[in-house]
């Protein structure tokens, strides 16, 4: 079967990533009993920043991360900080406005409810 296209239109190929970031962390204790291990820091940012940032120069635009309980606050270091934002702008410091700046992606959250293993958090990405 072939399908014939138009010469003006265009087909956009669009890629998703998902990050499993559900596990407990238990390698990482006691560390990991307030702050979870995606947001543990190397040098001066969270190890998940690594992995969405290599998502976007890859050409991922739209990035699920599956969480679990006790993760909010991936959730609030991926939002965006409008008050820090405003500080630095008035202040005129540009590198840390740049530090703050949000991602040129969507971002967005799901849960895992029960821990039951990587197989299903990645079942929790089928409907997209």
């Amino acid at each position: 079967m072939h399908l014939i296209f138009p010469a003006q239109t265009k087909i956009i190929k669009v890629m998703k990533g998902v990050i499993i970031a559900a596990g407990y962390g238990t390698r990482f204790l006691p560390a990991t009993k307030t702050v979870p291990k995606e947001m543990l820091p190397l040098i001066n940012k969270p190890s998940i920043d690594f992995i969405v940032e290599e998502f976007i120069s890859s050409g991922v635009k739209e990035i699920l991360i599956i969480t679990s309980r006790r993760k909010k606050v991936m959730d609030d270091y991926f939002d965006r900080e409008i008050e820090l934002e405003s500080v630095f702008e008035k202040e005129g410091k540009a590198d840390k406005l740049e530090a703050v700046k949000p991602y040129d992606a969507e971002i967005y959250f799901k849960r895992q409810t029960e821990m039951k293993g990587t197989g299903h958090a990645l079942l929790q990405a089928n409907h997209l």
